[in-house]
Order: C-alpha cells, then structure tokens, then sequence
C-alpha cells in the first residue's frame, strides 16, 4: 500500500466493488467489506451500502448461504467465505473515507463484475438483508 503521506481515498475512489478491511471495534477482526452501490443522498446523508465477507460457519443458525465464495473470487479470501447480509448496512462515505485513509485499509483488489453481480444479487435473494437495505437496492442493480 501506501505510505502515510501519500495515502488519499477520494470519494470516486468508492464505487461498486470497492472492497475495503473494516473493523467494526478493536476487539474485532477486519473483514472485508464490498461496495455494492453508488454514494447516494440517503436521509441527508452520503452514504454507500456495503456487506462483508465471513468464514462460512455451522454454528447456531449457520451462516447465510445465499452467496458462498471460494479461493479464486478475490485474493483476501483464503476458504470458502460467505456474504453476511444480515449485517448489510449504509455506510456514511465521509465516515468511510476518514476511517480508510487512517487505517490505510482500501485493499487494491475490487471484485471481478460478475462475482459482484452475485453478491448484489443475493443482497435481493437472501431473507437475513435488513428491510430498509432491500428496499433501497430493489431498484439499484
């Protein structure tokens, strides 16, 4: 990557299939997370929807299968993996854009068309993505 003084995501840096690695807090993991829309006023707000990627799991109610990604799909997935759409959210892109360029996480890598097809489409398919994001993206792929 970078060095800390060159490193400078712009917001036409984030478009579909921008992946990124995202902790949600210190305690925390980085997944990595896709973008799967354009930045949109939403509410007030510029914001993208993005999913992240999860190691695939049987425990408890299992992970979602709508999508599954194997070692091919993008070079940070290393076994098969899964989209974790219940935790598909709106990403405030100021936000987004000041957590990347500190943590320096945009990964250089976006997703192959046709692997972000599936995944926007599993985001209509899968019965965990949350309401107000199904709604959103109804029309948006």
């Amino acid at each position: 990557m970078c060095d800390n003084n060159s490193y400078s995501v712009k917001i036409s840096d984030l478009y579909p299939g921008t992946t990124f690695l995202y902790r949600k807090n210190s305690y925390s993991i980085s997944h990595l997370y896709i973008i799967l829309t354009d930045c949109e006023d939403v509410n007030g707000v510029l914001c993208v929807v993005s999913v992240n990627i999860t190691t695939q799991t049987r425990i408890g109610r299992g992970s979602d299968t709508t999508v599954i990604l194997n070692v091919g799909d993008h070079p940070f997935i290393k076994k098969p993996s899964v989209v974790n759409y219940n935790d598909a959210e709106f990403s405030s892109v100021e936000k987004l854009i000041r957590y990347i360029n500190e943590e320096q996480s945009l990964n250089d890598d976006d997703l192959e068309k046709e692997v972000l097809r599936k995944i926007q489409q599993g985001l209509l398919d899968s019965d965990r993505t949350p309401i107000e994001i199904l709604e959103y993206c109804q029309n948006k792929f």
